[in-house]
């Protein structure tokens, strides 16, 4: 039952048994836990997120999402951006910009930690940009005066991550979703020392084929797990949540365990399969939920189950009214609090006092009198993958940084309403001077929903977040554009024809005169 899984988590996990050939510490004393005020009974204050970066302007405009879209849903907890390789000047611009944007935020309820880069093995001379991500987090922990001694909880994600509502530490039944063959009596009720959550990701026990002396060491517990355990405990991903003291033993040993994984597997989500590994050696077995996050459209262990039964004109608006606010109606304040949605786009919120205050919150951290956001939710919408219906599309990288720092920079584009009608996609080409894009058709109804709900809410937030970046601006654009349209824009030299599919589509503002200007 759960009163025996719990009393038998209580105990923080041993020591690693075996050593790591690192004088690194991995213990350290206890946690000092802030205060949290007495107008915020939101469990959400007891969970620090955190996520970590590179210095590029790619990475700061994701940040500023994250940011965001925390104040949005009155996130209750810290956040911490862990920014690496940033040089003295880079720094510099990063504090001025976070205290303008974010007022006594920043400091307070708002952090960012500098870190070398850590992207390269000293030992293999390898770069791997995810190097960053064990040893930044290690890094952090490291510090004593750091954000990190101010809750006991700390939730890794990604920087490509969008709250939809508070994350929380505590179990909410009936909408929880586990993972089998997890049954949902057996997850602890709350994340404490030995009993961390994670959201389920597709790894399976692939790690076990590894050569597992080599990277945990003999005598670890890493080489005793057996496939089936390893796919019950340790297939999970962001947003990792985990007690602070969990972090500290954990962090070091990811740290080690990284570069010995990808010397054998140097691909993609070689640091998710040293996780894995180095939560195995320290028995941190992980309570995997399917309720996190939504992310891949096809994916059947994500919080779609939560979000499929949403009206699509919650997300993308279904009149004229919803087109001319430009802010679909599942991300206005106004929106009921019981609005059923899901925690990671990876959107619930307090009535706003006016329009204008749509999505530009700034009351996070200790949000008063704050409505409850609805906990059928999942808390996290990760725009990471590349969404698309007809010529309307979301792709991270296709974002343009001006996006947030030029102020005749126009927002993009928000999808119609009936975006969701549509049942085929545009795919951008390779090369837009002398390619058209190519038709494909989707599978099924299904993924056009879903598609056209992540496709609403990820263009929305983004032009929030841009919007407040250039709240210093004298006047906001009055015109729009569709990323598909800069994804095939041709920038052709001299004497190069464009495609004759390729145009440029510039949206004017419901507020101005409609029109469309064309480019070739």
């Amino acid at each position: 039952g759960i009163d025996r899984i719990v009393s038998d988590r209580r105990v923080a996990p041993p020591a690693p048994p075996a050593p790591l050939g690192t004088s690194r510490a991995t213990t350290a004393a206890p946690t000092k836990r802030a205060a949290v005020p007495a107008d915020v009974d939101d469990d959400s204050a007891r969970v620090h997120v955190v996520f970590s970066t590179d210095c590029s302007a790619y990475q700061d405009w994701q940040s500023e999402v994250v940011f965001h879209s925390a104040l949005h849903v009155s996130h209750g907890g810290p956040l911490t951006r862990i920014a690496s390789g940033c040089d003295a000047a880079s720094q510099a611009r990063l504090r001025r910009r976070y205290a303008e944007l974010y007022g006594d935020l920043f400091g307070r309820c708002l952090f960012v930690h500098f870190t070398p880069k850590f992207d390269k093995d000293a030992d293999s001379g390898k770069t791997y940009y995810f190097y960053n991500k064990p040893r930044g987090l290690e890094h952090w922990l490291a510090q004593p005066n750091s954000s990190a001694t101010l809750t006991e909880i700390v939730a890794l994600i990604d920087p490509d991550f969008a709250f939809l509502k508070p994350l929380s530490a505590t179990l909410h039944r009936p909408t929880a979703l586990v993972a089998r063959p997890w049954r949902l009596d057996d997850v602890p009720e709350r994340v404490d020392r030995g009993r961390p959550w994670g959201q389920q990701y597709g790894l399976g026990a692939h790690w076990t084929t590894f050569d597992r002396l080599k990277i945990c060491g003999a005598g670890s517990p890493c080489l005793a797990v057996t496939a089936p355990e390893a796919n019950k405990y340790y297939p999970v991903g962001p947003p990792y949540v985990l007690h602070v003291d969990d972090w500290r033993a954990l962090a070091p040993v990811w740290t080690e365990f990284a570069p010995r994984v990808y010397a054998q597997y140097p691909y993609l989500l070689a640091e998710m399969y040293a996780y894995c590994c180095a939560a195995a050696h320290l028995r941190l077995r992980h309570a995997r939920l399917n309720h996190l996050m939504l992310s891949n459209v096809g994916a059947g262990d994500e919080a779609w189950r939560l979000s499929d039964p949403v009206p699509l004109g919650a997300a993308c608006g279904s009149s004229a009214d919803d087109r001319q606010s430009s802010v679909p109606p599942l991300l206005r304040r106004a929106q009921p609090a019981t609005a059923p949605v899901p925690t990671f786009l990876h959107l619930c919120d307090p009535p706003p006092a006016s329009d204008d205050d749509i999505l530009t919150a700034t009351t996070w951290c200790t949000p008063p009198n704050s409505t409850p956001c609805r906990r059928d939710w999942p808390p996290i919408l990760i725009p990471g993958q590349n969404y698309r219906l007809g010529e309307w599309m979301f792709a991270k990288r296709r974002i343009p940084s001006g996006l947030f720092t030029d102020c005749g920079h126009p927002l993009l584009a928000a999808p119609p309403p009936e975006v969701w009608r549509l049942r085929y996609e545009l795919q951008p080409p390779g090369n837009p001077c002398r390619e058209a894009a190519k038709r494909k058709p989707l599978a099924n109804a299904l993924a056009a929903n879903r598609t056209a709900f992540v496709l609403c809410l990820a263009t929305a937030y983004v032009n929030a977040a841009a919007t407040r970046a250039r709240s210093g601006c004298a006047a906001p654009p009055n015109a729009s554009v569709r990323l598909f349209d800069l994804a095939t824009r041709c920038d052709r030299p001299p004497g190069r024809r464009a495609a004759p599919t390729t145009r440029v589509v510039v949206v004017r503002s419901p507020q101005s005169p409609q029109s469309r200007a064309a480019a070739r």
